[in-house]
């Protein structure tokens, strides 16, 4: 008898394997497919085997109000990723919710940590963090999505939907530009100073880059107000400025600039000066004025501004900290 129960626990197991490897597949042949850029890399993070773990925007998201209100909100509690199209073809996180949207495009994952980042986020997988590859190409992935202090290189990943929102992944490309963010000067707070140089800024400057990693000429939109920059809290998968709307409200010029293959253009970034006073929760100042925590991070963001001919998307550089630490 015992002999039975355990044949009969085998093949159920079995059959569950079975049905979830024939729904993943279903999916892939059948779901609808959309494009969903990842997020920068952690460099620290070491190719593992035969794939290459992904991380997106919406891998950390807003809390929905039904998780806010408990006490302790459950690992593994079924979230929705609401998303929309942008002019370049990519998919844009919306918000977060505890149902699927009556409509519209949507990914469905699971809450898979119990720490809120500054409770007001929460860590979330769908099952497309892992791209599995041929056996010695991970490797050259990884070197061309670059690491820390290189320029890093978005991978967009082709992603097949099932109608209750199961995504699974198909292929992936390449961005044309790649970033890269550098220090030029530290807060003035800086510990590695001693004594510290109170002249110093409490915000500090960085230089952010744009390549074209194509093989084309690629057109990008540029401001002498540097409007084509925005500055967002790292871990806001909207990207919403944390500029003020006067900084580029008044008007602005734009111009085109084409770059060649391989070419670079880097642009200064004094988080310090008045063009980058930032609004967030009612206040109002300058960055290092508002935060003064290590775990405070921000990235700054390229998005094309008052051009329809030039590269669209956003293109976030590595998360910082007031301090001028990069992740």
């Amino acid at each position: 008898m015992r002999k039975v129960a355990l044949y009969l626990v085998l093949a159920l197991q079995v059959a569950v394997l079975a049905y979830m490897a024939g729904n993943r597949e279903y999916i892939r042949s059948m779901g609808d497919e959309l494009w969903l850029p990842t997020a920068p890399i952690d460099p620290r993070d070491p190719f593992r085997g035969d794939f290459v773990r992904l991380r997106y925007a919406i891998n950390r998201a807003p809390v929905p109000e039904h998780l806010k209100i408990q006490d302790e909100f459950p690992r593994g509690a079924v979230v929705y990723a609401e998303l929309r199209e942008t002019v370049r073809g990519t998919y844009e996180f919306v918000d977060l919710l505890p149902d699927p949207p009556s409509s519209g495009t949507y990914l469905k994952g699971r809450v898979s940590g119990r720490q809120l980042w500054r409770d007001t986020h929460v860590d979330v997988k769908y099952g497309i963090e892992q791209l599995f590859v041929q056996q010695g190409r991970g490797q050259d992935i990884e070197d061309k999505r670059g690491r820390r202090g290189e320029v890093q290189v978005p991978m967009e990943v082709l992603v097949a939907v099932g109608s209750d929102g199961t995504g699974v992944v198909k292929d992936y490309r390449w961005s044309e530009l790649g970033a890269r963010l550098e220090v030029l000067r530290s807060n003035r707070r800086d510990t590695d100073r001693n004594p510290p140089d109170l002249e110093t800024p409490l915000s500090p400057q960085l230089w952010f880059t744009l390549a074209n990693v194509s093989s084309e000429p690629v057109d990008i939109a540029e401001s002498e107000e540097l409007c084509q920059l925005v500055l967002v809290a790292a871990f806001d998968p909207s990207f919403a400025p944390l500029t003020t709307p006067r900084r580029c409200a008044d008007g602005f010029s734009t111009s085109v600039r084409r770059l060649a293959p391989g070419e670079e253009v880097g642009y200064n970034v004094d988080l310090s000066l008045p063009l980058w006073r930032v609004h967030i929760a009612g206040r109002d100042g300058e960055l290092g004025e508002l935060f003064d925590d290590w775990s405070d991070q921000f990235r700054v963001v390229y998005q094309p501004v008052g051009e329809d001919e030039v590269w669209q998307g956003r293109l976030p550089s590595q998360a910082f900290s007031v301090f001028g630490r990069i992740d």
